[in-house]
C-alpha cells in the first residue's frame, strides 16, 4: 500500500497518479496511454477544485465524475466520453487493487460505462492512394522512404506507433519471406505479413539507407538526416505528400480504417483481420468495418441466393 498508516495525510488525486504511472511504466504501457489517462485524472481534480470538492483519493467523488461525463458529452464527441470513463475506471481500479480505496468507496463501481454511438469513419479511395503514390515518385532517399512508408502503412493498416517502431535488423524485417514485426500500444509484437509491390518498395529504401550515416548508428528503419522519423514526421509526411498530389489532409489513421473497409468488402475472415492488425475487441472492428456494412450484406446476399435454392 502506499499509505499504510492511518494518520498518514489523506492521498490527493494528483499523488496516486503519480504512482499509478509509475507502475503503468514498470508494466511497459505505452506513452499514448499514459498521456490520456493522466489527462482523465487531471481534468477530475480539477473539476473537484471547481466544485469546491478536496480532490483526495477515499471521498465520496461519484457526483464530480458525473458530472465529468456529462460536461464531456455536451462539449466533445460522444467517444471521448467513453475513453475518459475507461481510463478513470483502470484508474480507480487500479487503488483498489493497491487497497488504497475500498471497493465500495470506488466512484464508479455503480456506473454504467456510457456507450458512444458508432460512425461511420473517412476513407481514403484507391485513386487518391495512387495519386499519393505518385506524389512519392523518384529515386532519392526521402522519396524512395516515404513511398515504402505509405505502402506499408496500406498493406497493414498499422499505427504510426508500430510503423516508428520497425527495426532494420534482419531479425525483425524479413524480406524474403514478406514480414515484419511491429510493437503494438501495450508492448506486444506481432508479425504482420508484406505483399509483394511493398516488399519491393522496402528493399529499394533499405538500399539506399545503408549509405546514409545516420543509419550507422540506428536500427530503426525509418530514418532521417538527423535521426529516427518521429510519428510527427511521419504525419508531416503525409501531409506534404498530400498536398503535393492535390488531395485533402491525410493522417496516418486513415490507412487504418481503409484497410479494414476492403478487407471487409473482400468479405474476408474478422479473425484474420484482428490478426493482422493486433486488435483483440470486437466492438473496435465494428466501428472500423461500419462503413459499407449494409452494401456488403447486400452484395452476399446476391451471391448466396438464399431464396433461389428452392
Amino acid at each position: 500500500m502506499l499509505a499504510a498508516a492511518n494518520d498518514l495525510p489523506p492521498l490527493t488525486l494528483t499523488e496516486a497518479w503519480k504512482a499509478h504511472a509509475r507502475s503503468m511504466r514498470a508494466a511497459g504501457r505505452s506513452p499514448h496511454t499514459l498521456k490520456g489517462r493522466k489527462t482523465a485524472v487531471e481534468q477530475l481534480a480539477a473539476l473537484c477544485e471547481e466544485h469546491g470538492v478536496t480532490p483526495v483519493v477515499g471521498i465520496h467523488l461519484r457526483a464530480v465524475v458525473e458530472a465529468y461525463l456529462a460536461h464531456l458529452l455536451e462539449t466533445q464527441k460522444p467517444t471521448v466520453e467513453e475513453t475518459r470513463f475507461d481510463q478513470l475506471h483502470a484508474f480507480f481500479g487500479w487503488l483498489v487493487h493497491e487497497e488504497e480505496l475500498s471497493e465500495r468507496k470506488n466512484p464508479l463501481r455503480l456506473m454504467e460505462r456510457p456507450a458512444a454511438p458508432i460512425l461511420p469513419v473517412k476513407l481514403i479511395p484507391d485513386e487518391d492512394l495512387v495519386r499519393l503514390l505518385r506524389a512519392c515518385k523518384g529515386k532519392s532517399f526521402a522519396e524512395l522512404r516515404d513511398t515504402a512508408i505509405i505502402r506499408v502503412l496500406i498493406d497493414t493498416g498499422m499505427r504510426v506507433g508500430g510503423l516508428v517502431s520497425m527495426q532494420a535488423r534482419t531479425e525483425s524485417l524479413d524480406l524474403d519471406r514478406q514480414k515484419a514485426e511491429i510493437r503494438l500500444k501495450a508492448g506486444r509484437i506481432i508479425t504482420v505479413p508484406l505483399g509483394a509491390k511493398t516488399t519491393e518498395a522496402l528493399g529499394r529504401y533499405l538500399r539506399v539507407r545503408v549509405g546514409r550515416r545516420v543509419a550507422r548508428a540506428e536500427t530503426a528503419l525509418w530514418i532521417t538526416d538527423k535521426g529516427p522519423l518521429t510519428e510527427s514526421g511521419v504525419a508531416q509526411m503525409l501531409t506534404r505528400r498530400a498536398r503535393q498530389a492535390g488531395l485533402a489532409h491525410i493522417h496516418p489513421h486513415l490507412f487504418r480504417h481503409t484497410l479494414a473497409q476492403w478487407w471487409m468488402d473482400k468479405h474476408a475472415s474478422e479473425e484474420d483481420l484482428m490478426e493482422i492488425t493486433g486488435w483483440t475487441s470486437r466492438k473496435v472492428l465494428e466501428r472500423y468495418t461500419l462503413n459499407g456494412r449494409a452494401e456488403r450484406a447486400h452484395d452476399m446476399h446476391r451471391r448466396i441466393g438464399p431464396g433461389d435454392r428452392v
